[in-house]
């Protein structure tokens, strides 16, 4: 990493620790998705990835700005998440420059911090009303004629990644929020404005209407040793990384001046899919929470979380501490092509009693089902073993 991307990312972590106290929401948001260099940005850009929420930046333009104007820009892309902007159909919305001027007005009127360069602020349209939601502010802009393009404060090109993720996308961003909302304590729930509030309970209805939370307890143990069975699907990739402290081939002498190389080994993907249909037990999903601390140990895992359909998906940190369903079974909706070709797992470990039709043609990627006691595999293709 060179000095400028350790000092955009140091710049960026201050800037986020000054957003505890006045934005406890926009923080815990920011710690649920992931901040990351993007040598093919110019400013900075929100979106899902491989099913991780992604706050994309230049770390040139993050030296760039003040204090105050990197927080600004991160409190700008927190709302747009939060807004739905990224997940909304641009066929609903052809005038593009209508749609543009709509979403950065209503992120911008929130926004009270600077901005760099000149963004699209509410006093620039007085015939739009203030406070209203960017749907309203489309369609009074959409009857005037397309203007000329204009220029963000941030790229809002790779929205169009989100949306080519299809559920996967959507599951991500609505995941995210409902755990950033899940980490508010009392006292800062207490400390929002209202408007945000009542955005926050908009964005968990999307996701929880008709759905059920489950605690799991924290203190089962795992029962299969997934180094020695995961080893079987998938080897680790190495890649060679310039390291200071081996000698380099050409110049073994300047050892320390003129870089060597090191293999590093990169951990395995794993998705693991979780059945959170009514027919697993909690006793169950809290066996299936064990397991998954061992997997992470030695394994990158992804979670997909699914009943009928897929409710949430994110990269597993740390522990399993609830899961979201309950409804009826259909195995299939995470593993479909779309599916798979956003995440690119190495291998699909699916977590179910089998109570639920699966496809009838195996994956491209392989699939071991994790079977809870006495249950029979979904499907014909595929390797099985069971939980006890």
């Amino acid at each position: 990493m060179s000095d400028s991307a350790r000092e955009a990312a140091g710049f960026l972590r201050i800037a986020v620790r000054r957003m505890v106290g006045a934005y406890p929401f926009h923080a815990h948001l920011l710690s649920i998705g992931r901040l990351a260099d993007d040598a093919d940005m110019e400013t900075m850009g929100v979106t899902v990835r491989r099913g991780e929420l992604l706050f994309l930046y230049s770390a040139e333009f993050v030296l760039t700005c003040s204090l105050d104007q990197l927080v600004g820009v991160l409190h700008h892309e927190v709302l747009h998440v939060l807004f739905g902007h990224l997940i909304a159909d641009p066929t609903e919305f052809p005038n593009r420059t209508a749609r543009t001027i709509a979403e950065e007005v209503t992120v911008n009127e929130w926004v009270r911090e600077p901005l760099p360069g000149s963004p699209v602020v509410l006093a620039d349209f007085p015939a739009l009303p203030a406070q209203e939601d960017t749907d309203t502010r489309y369609r009074r802009l959409a009857r005037q004629k397309p203007g000329t393009a204009i220029v963000t404060v941030d790229d809002h090109g790779v929205w169009g990644e989100v949306r080519a993720a299809g559920v996967v996308g959507e599951a991500a961003i609505m995941s995210a929020i409902e755990r950033a909302a899940r980490k508010l304590t009392p006292d800062e729930a207490a400390r929002l404005p209202e408007w945000m509030l009542e955005a926050i309970d908009r964005a968990r209805r999307g996701v929880a209407a008709g759905r059920a939370q489950e605690k799991l307890a924290a203190d089962r143990a795992a029962t299969i040793p997934w180094q020695t069975v995961l080893r079987r699907f998938v080897s680790r990739a190495t890649t060679r990384q310039p390291s200071y402290l081996r000698p380099s081939r050409r110049f073994p002498e300047l050892v320390g001046v003129v870089p060597g190389s090191a293999r590093r080994f990169d951990k395995p993907r794993v998705m693991v899919v979780i059945d959170t249909s009514g027919s697993m037990t909690s006793e169950l999903l809290a066996q299936v929470a064990g397991e998954l601390r061992t997997m992470a140990a030695s394994h990158d895992v992804v979670v997909v979380e699914c009943d009928a359909e897929i409710q949430s998906t994110y990269p597993f940190v740390g522990e399993l501490q609830e899961v979201c369903g309950r409804g009826g079974t259909d195995l299939r909706p995470p593993l479909e092509p779309a599916v798979l070709a956003t995440i690119r797992p190495d291998v699909v470990v699916y977590f179910t009693d089998g109570e639920g039709p699966a496809h009838a043609d195996a994956p491209r990627v392989p699939v071991l089902w994790c079977l809870t006691p006495g249950a029979e595999p979904p499907a014909p293709w595929g390797r099985t073993v069971w939980m006890v």
